[in-house]
């Protein structure tokens, strides 16, 4: 049975968004609106460009949502009814060092992706002369050559970049270039989206039949960058970059989602939804539990043993993993998709055969230990435990210290997804410390001092 194990190994990557094939629609379970069915709708209704905040905890799904976007997007048969797109997906992550980032490199990433994927899927060169020579200066920075006369065709510059890899200087250099001429920069990308829709809409299928509508830039990845543009690494850089910085992403005359971080989302939800005109859609955790009683809550389960089942195939769940080790899993994983995954796939590393046993899996869950408990300070585990032990389980997202807990995975969010409350109270998100945290010991102690300061 070594190539159920080595199956699930290589199926269960964490780091790899699911392909629509082993998609699992987890939208009843996360408790919030259907992302993909909101976004569809919300084309079909605009006389506007749709520009939408994509957010979430890392790791919670949010790649493979949009590649399933991308996917419905392109199809002759889509779920939602609505006309083809052509999708511009890039991952904001090959093309700038999320530690070193600006907002010039990420437009640059826009022009090197449509010129290339336009080419490449939609056979379609698109030329802007203007356009290729500023990008043929930037080539020439990167590369450290001396300037030449000659023009870089666009459909080579994706070859020729390679800024997320380059010594520091050479970046510095690029922005001195482009900073000044970040207006022309960003009035030639809007002239070749007009290039662009208007071939794109010159495309016929065997009927003669427009093939598509419109394009839509798919901007992935976003949220990973930490610095920007000599910024403190963390939120002052995700202010930079999407609220101050925010006015060169909106002046794109093109339906766009943007990647966001979600302790922007909590910090400047209000903000963010002034300037893009839209609250950040965000994709929450799937519930397991039920809210403060941490009850099973078997709904969210059985769609996370669905999504194992994808992996799985063609061989069932039973077949790859134990009763109690899958129980184990969905319970330690708190609902979180990619920590699941990485459970399943390091679980595989600590058994011969399947069905993967208990003891296995509690291996796998244990090695995320350490980046719950090593250098956790004492007000932490005070912190966390006061959210143990509330009523309410809410969380004050307009704390640093907080959201950092959040970011950090210390704590989840919610959303409630209660149907016998009202219409609002069922959508307010809620907060619990991470199953993994709350069976360590210094967090136990923590909670037991809390009850005697404060019994109840």
């Amino acid at each position: 049975m070594s190539d159920i194990l080595e199956q699930l190994y290589n199926h269960c990557d964490p780091l790899t968004p699911a392909q629509p094939k082993d998609y699992t629609d987890l939208s009843e379970v996360r408790g919030g609106d259907t992302f993909i069915h909101t976004f569809c709708e919300e084309l079909k209704r605009s006389r506007s460009r749709v520009h939408t905040l994509f957010t979430g905890h890392s790791g919670c799904g949010k790649s493979s949502e949009l590649k399933k976007l991308e996917f419905e997007l392109d199809t002759d048969a889509p779920q939602h009814s609505h006309s083809r797109y052509f999708p511009v997906y890039i991952d904001a992550a090959e093309y700038v060092d999320i530690f070193d980032a600006s907002t010039e490199e990420i437009l640059l990433a826009v022009v090197t992706e449509i010129a290339a994927q336009f080419r490449d899927k939609a056979q379609i060169e698109l030329k802007n002369t203007t356009l290729a020579n500023l990008m043929s200066g930037v080539v020439e920075i990167a590369r450290s050559v001396k300037p030449s006369k000659a023009t870089l065709d666009l459909k080579l510059i994706k070859l020729e970049l390679g800024l997320n890899r380059a010594d520091p200087s050479i970046r510095k250099k690029v922005r001195e270039h482009l900073i000044p001429r970040t207006t022309t920069l960003l009035d030639e990308i809007n002239a070749l989206f007009i290039e662009a829709r208007t071939r794109l809409r010159e495309k016929t299928d065997a009927n003669g039949n427009q093939v598509y509508h419109d394009f839509i830039l798919i901007l992935d990845n976003l949220e990973k960058i930490q610095t920007l543009g000599g910024r403190a690494q963390g939120e002052a850089s995700y202010r930079a970059l999407f609220i101050e910085g925010g006015q060169q992403f909106i002046r794109l005359n093109c339906h766009a989602i943007f990647t966001v971080p979600l302790s922007l989302a909590r910090a400047a939800g209000k903000e963010l939804m002034q300037l893009y005109g839209n609250e950040p859609i965000v994709l929450s955790n799937v519930k397991v539990e039920e809210r403060g009683s941490y009850k099973r809550w078997d709904a969210g389960r059985n769609a996370l043993r669905a999504l194992l089942a994808e992996r799985c195939h063609p061989y069932t769940v039973e077949q790859c993993m134990d009763k109690d080790a899958l129980d184990e899993l969905l319970t330690y994983s708190g609902g979180h998709v990619r920590q699941f995954l990485n459970f399943v796939r390091r679980s595989t590393l600590y058994t011969d055969a399947a069905p993967i046993p208990l003891d296995a899996m509690q291996r796998a869950i244990s090695q995320a230990v350490p980046s719950y408990s090593v250098g956790v300070a004492d007000a932490t585990w005070e912190m966390l435990a006061a959210l143990e032990l509330s009523d309410d389980q809410e969380w004050d997202t307009s704390d640093e210290t907080k959201r950092d807990l959040m970011e950090g995975l210390f704590v989840l969010e919610y959303v409630n997804g209660d149907r016998k409350q009202n219409f609002l109270n069922k959508s307010m998100p809620w907060y619990a410390v991470h199953p993994i945290v709350r069976a360590l010991n210094p967090f136990q102690d923590a909670v037991k001092v809390l009850r005697k300061v404060s019994p109840a």
